[in-house]
């Protein structure tokens, strides 16, 4: 683990769907995503995005891949991508959505504390970042890092699979680490993804409105048949 954990911090041991629990709406969530991109391109910056067109990664974004004024919503801004890629399958993952919009980092702020409440938000970094899309398999597979995360599913149902933290570790697996420069994090992906497929792991199904929650350093990976849109509020534990 790359960073220690304060011994206030209280993150609840397991995995659980936390139903009904946010309103936050698509046309919200939408409007801040796309000033986030328009705010960077101003100040001559890359927008915080990663995208995959059928699992592959797009290595840098070009100017069609931001929100353009004629994408009014998130469906038609990925309908446009799709089309454009001739592509089945979409990941769009922006980081660092709460330094664009005060009111989402204080509503994301104040969600995660009513739902651990016992959770001294003066010892975590809170971080908002978005998936959208429809795919087989979060980019890169299943990952474990240093953080608590809360999903906010807003479109669609999402389906978390998550591991404890110590069904791979490294030297009886074959783990690739990397740094994570945003977050000064360091997370660890499995190389052969086969295991997805070959051993039981806890699924966490969320709908409209529901909240999926899964602790510090389990392994998770996410997938979205069908279009999903969600807000996973990712709680990185200040270095003491």
């Amino acid at each position: 683990m790359s960073k220690m954990l304060k011994s206030t911090i209280a993150f609840p041991d397991e995995p659980v769907v936390l139903r009904k629990a946010h309103s936050l709406s698509e046309d919200y969530l939408y409007e801040t995503f796309a000033t986030a991109c328009m705010n960077a391109r101003a100040r001559g910056d890359c927008p915080n995005i990663k995208m995959a067109f059928d699992g592959a990664v797009v290595l840098s974004l070009s100017d069609s891949q931001i929100p353009a004024s004629t994408d009014v919503s998130f469906s038609t801004y990925m309908s446009r991508l799709l089309e454009e890629r001739s592509a089945k399958e979409l990941t769009v993952y922006a980081f660092g959505l709460q330094e664009a919009s005060e009111s989402l980092r204080n509503a994301s702020r104040e969600l995660a504390f009513q739902l651990l409440p016992k959770l001294d938000l003066g010892s975590v970094n809170l971080i908002a970042e978005l998936f959208a899309g429809r795919y087989s398999s979060t980019p890169n597979g299943i990952h474990t890092e240093s953080c608590a995360n809360i999903q906010l599913v807003v479109r669609g149902r999402k389906t978390i699979w998550v591991w404890p933290p110590d069904r791979w570790q490294i030297g009886t697996t074959d783990i690739e680490v990397k740094y994570d420069q945003p977050t000064g994090d360091t997370e660890q992906y499995l190389r052969d993804q086969a295991d997805w497929s070959t051993t039981p792991g806890v699924r966490l199904d969320g709908d409209p409105g529901d909240a999926i929650y899964w602790p510090p350093l389990w392994w998770h990976v996410g997938t979205s048949p069908e279009e999903t849109i969600a807000l996973t509020v990712a709680l990185y534990p200040i270095a003491c």
